[in-house]
């Protein structure tokens, strides 16, 4: 889960934070994903600055009450650092840092400013995942990389575009990348302003 945002169009609070009909949207995300995984990984700034202590100490504990939750198989909580220098921060270094940290084949990368977001929808990428290397929504004619389910044998081919300064949007088209049409398309609602703060009052 990405949660190294400063949400500074949402007046500098963190997105994973912020409530939505009275939890934090980590524990919304977490529980999304806990049929999903074993681990979960929260990948935050790069820099161990006090600000990015106290969302560290937020976060873990916004997630304590999953862990005391009934469930048939526990969800590992665990903390990374984003790999990102400031001059190369962004989603493309957010996703090599994240598969970087991965220790599974296949791993869950999901942004925490998807309050919506459902382990229906999740469930739905899970199809026929052996035969590519990362099954991505599109949406608005937008292809999401930040809501996806990727092989750690992606890391590659991002390094790559990385390298080459190409925009993450040119995997779509990739051989490597299958693209799939959320049956849910609320699930992909983008929390990034204050104005989207007004417009999922009404989703919910």
């Amino acid at each position: 889960m990405l949660v190294g945002g400063r949400g500074e169009r949402l007046g500098g609070v963190a997105k994973g934070l912020i409530n939505v009909e009275g939890e934090p949207i980590a524990l919304r995300l977490a529980r999304a994903l806990r049929p999903h995984a074993a681990r979960l990984t929260l990948l935050d700034a790069p820099q161990p600055t006090q600000e990015a202590e106290r969302r560290r100490t937020a976060h873990l504990n916004a997630l304590k009450s999953l862990q005391a939750e009934p469930q048939e198989r526990p969800l590992e909580l665990c903390w990374a650092q984003d790999r990102a220098d400031g001059s190369r921060a962004g989603p493309l270094r957010a996703l090599t840092s994240a598969l970087s940290a991965a220790r599974a084949p296949w791993v869950w990368v999901v942004a925490c400013d998807l309050p919506l977001l459902t382990s229906t929808c999740l469930a739905q990428l899970t199809e026929g995942r052996e035969q590519h290397l990362a099954r991505l929504f599109e949406s608005s004619g937008r292809l999401q990389p930040l809501v996806g389910l990727w092989r750690r044998d992606a890391l590659s081919h991002l390094v790559d575009i990385e390298r080459r300064g190409a925009p993450l949007q040119s995997i779509k088209g990739a051989p490597w990348v299958q693209v799939c049409t959320p049956q849910e398309q609320a699930a992909l609602f983008n929390l990034n302003t204050l104005h989207d703060l007004e417009q999922l009052t009404d989703l919910l």
